[in-house]
């Protein structure tokens, strides 16, 4: 199976959480695309790579994003149900959640 790209075959995801008066951390979960094996399957690659280019990268130079709530479609090509904020700029993700 190929490696997975999301951990790099290592089984483990670096998070950084970021709280109101608390100072940032990072903490180490198993790698939620691969569940900790380090592998994945071809199907689950082909999204990871569809997942990692979904994400804005233009630093949201207005401000301005769109909202779309629980169940409302974007119309862009990500299979995202949860509440999400577009850039209003290159119309990539934001936010989820």
């Amino acid at each position: 199976m190929p490696i997975c790209t999301a951990c790099q075959g290592g089984g483990v995801q670096h998070l950084t959480v970021r709280e109101d008066g608390k100072p940032e951390r990072v903490t180490d979960i198993p790698c939620v695309w691969c569940h900790g094996s380090g592998e994945v399957t071809q199907e689950v690659l082909e999204e990871l790579k569809t997942y990692k280019t979904m994400w804005c990268q233009c630093g949201n130079p207005s401000g301005d994003f769109n909202f779309y709530d629980d169940g409302q479609h974007s119309g862009c090509p990500y299979r995202i149900h949860k509440h999400h904020y577009h850039c209003a700029d290159c119309l990539k993700i934001t936010q989820i959640g």
